[in-house]
């Protein structure tokens, strides 16, 4: 089969008590029946089990009642150390209104005792027999009717796996003493071609193992042989009807050595920790300590208080000393635990994790087989005990290790470490999300041993690797050393990454590009800048020099301005240029036409009258939509025909005044003329002082 593995037996009987009591069942014909956990008075049959006084009047045990209620929900229960906690939900049928909740137990599922009455919707049964099998029930009950019960059960409350004690490591073999009551009794150890027999009083324990196959496994000078994945096969008699025996599979540690079983006083690796006065073992014994517990499962104990089961054989504790521990309750009705010693020998040449060290050498040692990381190394060096002792240097001297090349290196620390580092290389496009993942987890490293592994990899310093900015970087990285290699150099990882160029902008547009002039507001939008870039979104507009009209314009965020106070006489039309520039650099020009307009001078509203009175409103008079126009000139006459105002700036009003002094109110005579559309216009302005 490739390996062997060898299961040693050493047995060990333990009567350890609880002193928990059974549950009485309760009386066929109903009165006062007693549990550990409380004292009730019953009428088997009956749904309401005590008098109950109401506004209605009282209603008596021993009558029937209908059930009006439905049966409670999601009935759950938690089992522990000698306890059960049940929970459950309020009825989904018919519900009236409920007082509380009937909480009954039994050991048979047929006899039931009422536990409490309670309004809690959970409730804690304590200071049951471990081992033994329960059947819980909960009603819920109203002052007048009690509903249907819900049932869950079997419930085996399950305790513990003991820790055995450790003692000294080289004691002789020792005389089996059992005391029950006050008497001494012999235990009885039978072996035969396939099993072990151990009997005590009226307890029988039968000890055998199968294949995973099926196939018996043999019984050779008190070893019983086992393998992967096979099957304890465990029986025996003088328990409790209607129970159960726990079973445990319970590592030891490295000081027990085991022994073999024969026709001679059993030569025993565990003892009892002691629970009590009455039931004690004591006997010259090989030290154990348990590590781990793994729980087997239950035989259940049939009528008769016999028990039959094949347990399965975890695959991973293959190559560990283990003791079987089994946990039942005795025809007394109380609680026995009986530790069956024993260690699982493997292929000496076996090394499953490859550090060297056989794994014989790391079960003796306690560390882990499968792990090549995990060795005994007294003095740190990095080198394991077994390996040091192989070599012939000092394993509690840090400083002693084989060191051929002299460079301070254990060899089998340079073995097992890294040489080089191969360079990765991958290519990433301009602006990729999420790049960092893309990076490689992993890189491929040269071992001194010759091997090439693929290792874990986290680059450093990944800040300096900008994705929206085309070039070639080159990073570092710290490698995660699998266990049993080593980077006794610092080797590091090294990757290099090329960001590809972005693709130029394609196009940019403007939204709108009309827009009216202002005559006191010379900040004015014109329209955004939409900029057509299926790789980014983000870029910057800007005008592209002085020339051509872009001086009287601004862009900002992206969005063009007018921005002059400048008349720009007689221009309706505007040229400039703009410039895109992406984030990877690349720019893009391009020429646009704004257009600016204005009123008609037909169609101005020219104001026949003003008040230069100096109160701050419509203290001058002007037409400020002129200033548009190239070669306006404005003319205001007197009665008389003497001119009083002239302007060739529409910005400059009058405000009735000639030559310093106030003209008086009046009608006055105003002429425009504009020369760059051969218009002209007369009008009336009355002058008004108030």
């Amino acid at each position: 089969m490739g390996r062997l593995t060898n299961l040693y037996f050493f047995f060990l009987l333990i009567f350890p008590p609880f002193l928990v009591q059974g549950q009485q069942s309760a009386v066929s014909a109903g009165g006062d029946s007693s549990s550990s956990t409380c004292t009730v008075s019953v009428s088997i049959g009956q749904v309401v089990y005590n008098s109950y006084t109401t506004m209605s009047g009282t209603e008596s045990q021993g009558v029937q009642q209908r059930y009006d209620l439905g049966v409670v929900s999601n009935l759950e229960a938690v089992v522990d150390n000698q306890t059960i906690e049940v929970s459950w939900e309020k009825p989904t049928d018919n519900v009236l209104e409920i007082v509380g909740y009937n909480l009954e137990i039994s050991e048979d599922s047929l006899n039931y005792v009422l536990v409490s009455k309670t309004t809690e919707l959970s409730y804690k049964i304590e200071n049951l027999t471990n081992s033994q099998k329960y059947w819980i029930r909960v009603s819920a009950y109203t002052a007048f009717s009690s509903g249907e019960a819900k049932v869950i059960g079997p419930l085996i409350p399950t305790a513990p796996a003991i820790e055995d004690v450790m003692l000294a490591g080289t004691q002789e073999f020792g005389e089996t003493v059992v005391v029950i009551n006050g008497e001494k009794v012999e235990p009885t150890i039978q072996t035969n071609e396939n099993s072990v027999s151990l009997k005590i009083g009226d307890i029988v324990m039968d000890l055998g193992g199968a294949s995973e196959s099926g196939a018996k496994l043999p019984l050779v000078d008190g070893v019983l042989l086992l393998e992967p994945k096979g099957k304890i096969e465990l029986k025996g008699g003088g328990f409790k009807r209607n129970t159960s025996l726990v079973v445990w599979l319970i590592q030891n540690s490295e000081a027990t050595t085991g022994g073999r079983l024969g026709n001679f006083n059993p030569y025993l690796q565990s003892r009892l920790i002691e629970e009590d006065n009455q039931y004690r073992y004591s006997s010259k014994v090989m030290g154990a300590k348990t590590g781990t517990a793994y729980f087997l499962g239950y035989s259940d104990v049939d009528t008769n208080g016999n028990f039959t089961s094949n347990l399965v054989i975890p695959e991973d504790l293959i190559s560990s000393k283990f003791t079987l521990q089994a946990r039942g309750i005795g025809e007394d009705g109380l609680p026995i635990s009986i530790n069956l010693g024993a260690i699982v020998a493997e292929d000496l040449t076996l090394d499953t994790d490859g550090d060297e060290v056989p794994d014989y050498i790391e079960v003796r040692e306690n560390t882990n087989l499968k792990d090549p990381g995990s060795y005994l190394d007294t003095d740190g060096d990095l080198v394991p005990d077994y390996i040091e002792s192989r070599d012939g240097t000092d394993v509690k001297n840090p400083k002693a290790f084989k060191d051929t090349d002299l460079d301070g290196i254990p060899d089998y620390v340079q073995l097992r470490s890294i040489k080089t580092s191969f360079l990765e290389e991958i290519v990433l496009t301009w602006g990729l999300a999420n790049h960092l993942s893309q990076l490689p987890p992993t890189v491929d490293v040269s071992i001194y041993s010759g091997k090439n592994k693929n290792v874990q990899v986290v680059w450093n310093n990944t800040g300096t690797l900008n994705i929206l900015k085309r070039g070639t970087y080159e990073l570092t990285g710290t490698i995660a050393v699998p266990k049993g290699y080593f980077n006794a150099y610092n080797i590091k990882g090294k990757v290099r990454i090329t960001v590809l160029p972005k693709p130029a902008p394609r196009d940019v547009t403007i939204d709108n590009s009309t827009f009216a002039g202002g005559t006191t507001v010379f900040f004015i939008p014109v329209g955004a800048f939409v900029v057509n870039d299926p790789v980014d979104n983000i870029h910057v507009v800007s005008l592209f020099g002085d020339d051509y009209d872009n001086k009287y314009f601004y862009i900002q965020d992206n969005v063009l301005y007018w921005n002059s106070a400048e008349r720009a006489a007689g221009k309706t039309t505007f040229s400039i240029v703009v410039r895109v520039t992406d984030r990877d650099g690349n720019t893009l020009e391009k020429f646009f036409t704004i257009t600016r307009t204005r009123r008609d001078f037909s169609s101005l509203t020219i104001t026949n009258a003003y008040s230069p009175n100096g109160d701050g409103a419509n203290d001058a008079w002007g037409v400020p939509d002129l200033r548009f126009y190239e070669g306006v000139r404005i003319s205001v006459y007197d009665r008389g025909g003497s001119r009083l105002f002239y302007t060739e700036n529409p910005d400059i009003r009058w405000d009735g005044t000639s030559n310093g002094k106030d003209m008086p109110v009046g009608t006055y005579y105003w002429v425009i003329e504009v020369i760059e559309t051969g218009e002209m216009r007369r009008g009336m302005l009355n002058l008004i002082r108030k």
